[in-house]
């Protein structure tokens, strides 16, 4: 999931939509299940996290949504499962200083499902 503040939402959205469009092509282009029998994408995601290729390929293969969906969007997820902005939001909250507000926000106050909607096409 990405997060954007105002400056990518208000002032300059065409720069969130493309980083929301190569994520989305990275998804669908590398990190279909079975990920991990690619030693490319192995390679190319130990760099990234400075880790061992081993650590890539022993650990467990991660779910992604070729549509970024969030949270109890994603097929499969148990009824009642938290979404990610909500916990999100409880450890910001617990934390204390990172955000501005002192009680969870409602999903459609965080998420601008609209603007992954204009990229992904829905």
């Amino acid at each position: 999931m990405l997060l954007f503040g105002s400056n990518m939402l208000d002032e300059d959205p065409k720069v969130g939509q493309a980083l929301i469009r190569a994520a989305a092509r990275t998804v669908r282009d590398h990190l279909k299940p079975g990920y991990k029998e690619d030693p490319e994408t192995v390679e190319a995601m130990a760099a990234a996290f400075k880790t061992s290729e081993d650590a890539i390929s022993s650990g467990s293969e991660l779910v992604w949504d070729p549509d970024l969906a969030i949270g109890y969007e994603l097929e499969g997820v148990p009824a009642g499962t938290p979404d990610y902005l909500s916990l999100i939001q409880e450890t910001f909250l617990a934390v204390g200083g990172v955000i501005e507000y002192t009680q969870p926000l409602t999903r459609t106050q965080v998420y601008d499902q609209s603007f992954l909607d204009a990229v992904i096409k829905k």
